[in-house]
């Protein structure tokens, strides 16, 4: 995924990660049912360490995101401008799902952030698209894709 603003750790676990991921309970003030919700998200998460990444822009505001720390361990946040000076402003989402017939390739284009006041307090474009992808000819089609997937390694 990809975002200008750094992206939010309380919304990503208390909003976006458990629909994405389809979780069967929402976060709760409840002693029990908060763990098992975090029970089900760390499950969740732990199946997909090391295969979620976050581009974004270096932080502005100092200090860090002190909500849910441990979510960096399973989320990679990968920064532009490592080089020199740059700002990621496009936002991409690209999610890559196996399932029973094969594998798909769900494409987002919006002008959204991974925070909670994009998704609550602005007005928001996008396009998605879903495609069917097909087995044997992934290798050839990703070398068309240029230095994305260099970047993304």
């Amino acid at each position: 995924m990809t975002t200008f603003d750094r992206p939010d750790a309380g919304f990503m676990v208390e909003h976006l990660l458990p629909s994405l991921l389809g979780l069967q309970h929402g976060i709760s003030a409840e002693g029990i049912e908060r763990t098992v919700f975090f029970a089900e998200l760390g499950t969740a998460l732990e199946s997909l360490r090391g295969r979620m990444s976050i581009i974004t822009t270096p932080a502005q505001k100092s200090g860090a995101d002190c909500r849910y720390p441990w979510l960096w361990r399973y989320v990679e946040v990968l920064y532009v401008g490592s080089e020199s000076q740059a700002v990621q402003h496009a936002k991409l989402w690209a999610f890559h799902w196996a399932v029973d017939d094969g594998e798909l390739l769900d494409l987002y284009i919006s002008s959204t952030n991974l925070t909670l006041s994009a998704f609550k307090d602005q007005i928001q474009a996008g396009w998605k698209v879903r495609l069917k992808l097909a087995g044997r000819s992934i290798r050839k089609v990703q070398r068309t894709w240029g230095r994305l997937l260099p970047f993304l390694e």
